[in-house]
């Protein structure tokens, strides 16, 4: 979950109508008013409980809590509450209200990751890419981008197409020519994306 300045709660990014393009002619995107912080935290309250001591502070299956954003630079104030008539969660709920309380429960990743399966699959970002040999063939893939990712570097990606190998590696373009690293399952991500970084990589598609 991430929290804005206005108190507007969203899951990961707030997407707009216009998204980020890995097209070299794609026209600059809206600035997100989100920021590309990895991690939102939040202050926990268990409901009906005044403080929690040293020695009692584990939250089990089943208890209510409250959670309270900490925004930079803003002392914490308002409680994440569920807005039934809007179906969404916001940021403005008062210590007095009733729908600040949520319960802590156990559910399988698959009933998490089902309603979200159509906005997974969509993603939210378009790559624009054509072979070497005729660059008017421009055909389009939708893909989801990183949570650090922003509109303003999505534009930067854009480039020969390096795909690394199996050790993780890459052939690059000479001449210092912009590229852009594909890495495929099974492929030691983390030393990929280390060795595309060294080497000038502008991105990294998975």
């Amino acid at each position: 979950l991430e929290v804005d300045l206005e108190g507007n709660v969203s899951c990961g990014k707030r997407l707009h109508a216009s998204v980020g393009s890995a097209s070299s002619d794609a026209a600059p995107s809206q600035p997100s008013t989100f920021s590309a912080e990895l991690t939102q935290e939040f202050i926990v309250h268990r409901v009906g409980v005044s403080t929690v001591t040293m020695h009692n502070n584990t939250i089990r299956r089943g208890a209510q809590i409250s959670l309270k954003p900490i925004l930079e630079g803003m002392a914490p104030s308002c409680y994440l509450r569920a807005d039934e008539a809007e179906s969404c969660l916001v940021a403005d709920g008062n210590l007095i209200d009733a729908d600040i309380s949520f319960t802590i429960d156990v559910a399988s990743i698959h009933h998490v990751v089902t309603p979200l399966s159509a906005a997974l699959h969509k993603g939210d970002a378009d790559i624009a890419f054509a072979p070497v040999w005729n660059k008017n063939d421009v055909q389009h893939l939708e893909a989801l981008s990183a949570a650090y990712t922003t509109d303003e570097s999505l534009e930067h990606i854009k480039g020969t197409v390096v795909v690394a190998s199996a050790s993780g590696t890459y052939s690059v373009p000479r001449g210092g020519d912009a590229w852009v690293g594909i890495v495929s399952d099974g492929v030691d991500l983390f030393k990929a994306a280390t060795q595309a970084k060294a080497q000038g990589a502008t991105g990294l598609i998975v």
